[in-house]
């Protein structure tokens, strides 16, 4: 699923500070708040990944053929380095915030920091140990893609166990691209989408049955071994050799990094507490984005979160405090599932639309959400070729120079 983003109508000035701001995670949030604030505050952006990737294309880049994959991927995986200019990164698994405002990493390097900015982002958590079941969120790479798409068509029947955003998602594509696969889906909930309008979760069923999905409602998967078990003491369903399981469902925030020492502010769900300014509950020099910020759930799009959470501190850092903005109610969100090629639904608030309009907004959205950190790829490219250039000139001048002094 794809989000674009909230508009605010004011924004604060233009500052330089030497003020450092560290972001832990380096997912969408993460690499566009980076992006935004290395112009104004000493950046440090740490991610235990030397890329990042935007999540909602993985369902379609599973399905892609190789020459789709391989141009797409390109945009929507993206080097750290190469899109960050004067912003440091560091690769490295956080393990703990200190109290006196330093990041510890479990190589035992220390990042200081005056902002932290918190974008950990979440994983899939199944209650369930298996090593023949995928979550979707690994799937990041050319190779793991093209492994997975190949067991895919090689695949007896697809098992996919979830009923929101991806797992519709997934079941749509897989469906439609592979017309005669044997598609299985299981929810907890009595329709899919349960989160959304009825509306949508209606088109969802419709489109999927339409392509031959097998839709198990009130279905709680709870064991995943040669054996699906459920909730509801049902007999389990029996895995093959060739079947292919994924799991979409149960998310769990990365947030293990702030138990040791500030306890207080992570909440039941595991999740950050804060603020609709999305300051963290009770630290001024604290702030959480996305998935891993406790919010209700029509706060929670990190669309909204990237141009907001900027525009807060630089606010704080000018003692401004009093202008700073709030995360609104998803008046303004506009965002949209894929249903296979042709097909999608595209949401603004209440609003619902089932058709070929949230297809287009789908991919169209994917070009806008990504464009700052594509843009500043290029712009990179081109400031380095630049540079080249301009140095292997001046070393054509000073051989010039050297020989004419020799003669």
């Amino acid at each position: 699923m794809g989000s674009l983003a909230y508009f605010y109508l004011t924004k604060p000035p233009d500052i330089n500070s030497n003020k450092r701001v560290v972001i832990i995670g380096g997912g969408y949030g993460g690499a566009n708040v980076a992006l935004r604030l290395e112009k104004s505050f000493n950046v440090t952006l740490i991610d235990n990944k030397d890329y990042m990737i935007f999540t909602p294309a993985i369902v379609k880049l599973l399905l892609e053929n190789d020459a789709e994959r391989e141009q797409h991927l390109p945009t929507v995986r993206l080097r750290h380095e190469d899109y960050l200019r004067y912003g440091t990164f560091k690769k490295g698994k956080v393990i703990e915030v200190t109290k006196d405002n330093n990041v510890l990493l479990e190589s035992g390097e220390s990042v200081p920091f005056d902002e932290l900015v918190i974008s950990s982002g979440s994983r899939y958590a199944a209650p369930w140990k298996s090593l023949e079941i995928q979550h979707i969120d690994a799937l990041d790479n050319s190779r793991s893609l093209k492994e997975w798409a190949d067991k895919i068509q090689h695949a007896n029947r697809i098992i996919i166990i979830g009923g929101g955003p991806v797992g519709v998602e997934l079941a749509a594509e897989i469906s439609s691209r592979i017309p005669n696969k044997k598609v299985i889906l299981f929810t907890s909930h009595d329709r899919l989408l349960h989160r959304r309008p009825e509306k949508a979760s209606k088109g969802a069923e419709d489109v999927l049955k339409d392509s031959q999905v097998e839709i198990w409602f009130n279905k709680r998967v709870i064991q995943v071994e040669s054996v699906i078990k459920f909730s509801d003491d049902s007999d389990p369903m029996p895995l093959h050799a060739d079947d292919v399981v994924f799991n979409c469902m149960g998310i769990h925030p990365n947030a293990e990094f702030m138990k040791k020492n500030f306890s207080e502010v992570v909440g039941n769900s595991g999740k950050v507490k804060v603020g609709l300014n999305l300051q963290v509950e009770n630290q001024n020099d604290m702030w959480a984005i996305g998935d891993v910020a406790d919010l209700p759930e029509d706060l929670r799009f990190v669309t909204m979160h990237v141009p907001l959470v900027v525009d807060n501190i630089i606010y704080h850092e000018l003692g401004m405090d009093d202008k700073m903005q709030h995360v609104a109610s998803r008046w303004g969100e506009v965002s949209a599932i894929s249903l296979g090629k042709k097909k999608g639904i595209a949401f603004m608030g209440s609003w619902v639309s089932v058709g070929g309009f949230g297809a287009s907004l789908k991919n169209v959205g994917e070009s806008i959400l990504m464009g700052d950190l594509n843009n500043a790829i290029k712009e990179n490219r081109m400031r380095r070729s630049v540079v080249a250039s301009m140095s292997a000139n001046d070393s054509q001048t000073q051989l010039r120079k050297r020989d004419e002094n020799r003669q």
